[in-house]
């Protein structure tokens, strides 16, 4: 029989959420050269999106009546804590083979590679799509957030005796582009 508290730790409320790096942000474009889908666990309780508009007041002089002014939307932001463990495992095949396709440091490999390096051609950091399953993150007609690494912070949580990270936390901030 299998302890199902190894196949998912049922403590820490995983969800996953989907990055996809594309190299424009047209809807139907195909992945940027050689990035591919990131299926990542995340604490929900972590996800937090920003929205905000700049609004000026008229504080003149003489003026009878101080009204608002819209000047223009701010930039969503998106926070989330991406939490990456090799010790769980998410289907039995991988469990009955101890064998995991991704470990916790080439995961964070791929997303430095994908989200914070540059792309050659446009000098700039792909455009990511994240989308978190059937949960609208922005009103749009892909539902997904269409933005840029702004900031990551890898926080180690366990080692091996090899030195390779076992288990990890990756904080993120996004920004809409």
């Amino acid at each position: 029989m299998i302890d199902a508290s190894v196949l998912k730790d049922r403590d820490l409320h995983y969800m996953e959420i989907k990055a996809h790096s594309y190299a424009d942000k047209n809807a139907d474009a195909k992945p940027a050269s050689g990035m591919k889908t990131l299926t990542l666990a995340y604490d929900p309780l972590t996800m937090q999106t920003t929205f905000s508009n700049s609004i000026k007041q008229n504080n003149s002089v003489g003026v009878k009546r101080r009204k608002s002014y819209f000047r223009n939307k701010g930039a969503a932001e998106l926070r989330v804590s991406f939490v990456l463990d090799d010790t769980i495992y998410m289907n039995p095949i991988e469990l009955a083979l101890k064998m995991r396709s991704d470990t916790t440091d080439k995961i964070i490999k791929s997303m430095i590679k994908q989200w914070y390096t540059n792309d050659s051609k446009t000098l700039q950091p792909n455009l990511l799509l994240i989308k978190a399953f059937d949960m609208p993150l922005m009103d749009g007609t892909t539902g997904g957030f269409w933005g840029q690494l702004l900031n990551m912070q890898v926080i180690n949580k366990t080692i091996n005796e090899q030195g390779e990270r076992v288990k990890a936390r990756v904080d993120c901030l996004f920004i809409e582009s």
